[in-house]
């Protein structure tokens, strides 16, 4: 048997369209998914957090229907991977690349430990569309008004969402979790939590089930009638795609054919989308604004 693979799960609690997953998957040995609340975490709001939190419970049954489990652990980044490569003899680690100053930060360190330590540490590019560097204007510079990004982006081609696996390799044994029900995410929320609770959905179907209505009930009337609060006109995914229970690229993929027939609603969704892109866009290029622009 092949040595095993971390994949340390971040913002990408799904298992369609993860080239994360994809990339651990393709080393041919057993995955290790690992999630771990470290500082950068920790630094979140209460709100985001505890929703976050149960998005990685929600995501951790989705492993175990798929012969997995998610090692759920707090800490340090660095010092938690360099052991759940020594308890389980993995000699490499994937996670999804980050484009904001602090996650970049955090993953140059953490890279750097793990070559000392004779691990194989990557990231993989899956939490966007169009990698920042990739999308220039023509005196290769970055955009800096988001119609011209449009314009730069709308036609370029992106690739089709990977398949969902419905089994993953396991290791011959799990290393020591914890239970993300005892951190108490919900605490600092305090009777807040139950409120919002009413009105959160979570976990990788949810999404698509979302996506799916959304497509055939409202997109067409996406850009005409999104910004009437009163009315269920939106896609409300952005709670899915923050926290990556859903990919940009099957969402874009579901209205990409809409919009070449010329349906102004899908179009209008797609410029949605390229705005998220250019958030990221941003964030790379000028880190200065992350935290404005980037923090979840």
């Amino acid at each position: 048997m092949r040595d095993p693979v971390i994949w340390w799960v971040r913002k990408d609690l799904r298992l369609s369209d993860n080239p994360v997953l994809a990339s651990a998957l393709g080393a041919g040995g057993p995955v290790v998914p690992v999630f771990i609340l470290d500082d950068v975490f920790e630094s979140y709001g209460a709100a985001p957090l505890w929703r976050f939190g149960l998005g990685v419970e929600e995501f951790a049954k989705s492993l175990n229907a798929a012969g997995s489990r998610l090692i759920c652990r707090r800490g340090s980044a660095t010092d938690v991977l360099l052991d759940v490569a020594a308890k389980t003899g993995a000699r490499a680690v994937r996670w999804s690349r980050a484009y904001d100053a602090p996650q970049i930060a955090r993953d140059k360190a953490v890279k750097a430990a793990l070559q000392t330590a004779g691990i194989d540490g990557a990231s993989v590019p899956g939490s966007v569309l169009f990698e920042p560097w990739s999308v220039q204007t023509r005196a290769g510079t970055h955009f800096q008004v988001f119609s011209a990004f449009w314009r730069a982006v709308e036609g370029i081609n992106v690739a089709s969402p990977l398949p969902r696996p419905w089994r993953l390799p396991a290791p011959a044994t799990w290393p020591a979790s914890a239970d993300v029900a005892d951190w108490g995410l919900a605490q600092p929320m305090q009777r807040g939590a139950s409120v919002v609770a009413r009105h959160v959905t979570i976990g990788e179907d949810a999404a698509r089930d979302r996506l799916e209505s959304f497509a055939a009930d409202r997109m067409d009337n996406y850009g005409e009638r999104r910004d009437y609060l009163a009315e269920p006109a939106t896609s409300r995914l952005s709670e899915h795609l923050a926290w990556g229970e859903i990919s940009p690229a099957t969402c874009w993929h579901v209205a990409a054919g809409p919009a070449r027939d010329g349906r102004p609603g899908a179009v209008s969704f797609l410029k949605e989308l390229a705005w998220r892109e250019f958030a990221h866009h941003l964030a790379w290029h000028t880190p200065g604004i992350a935290p404005s622009v980037l923090r979840y």
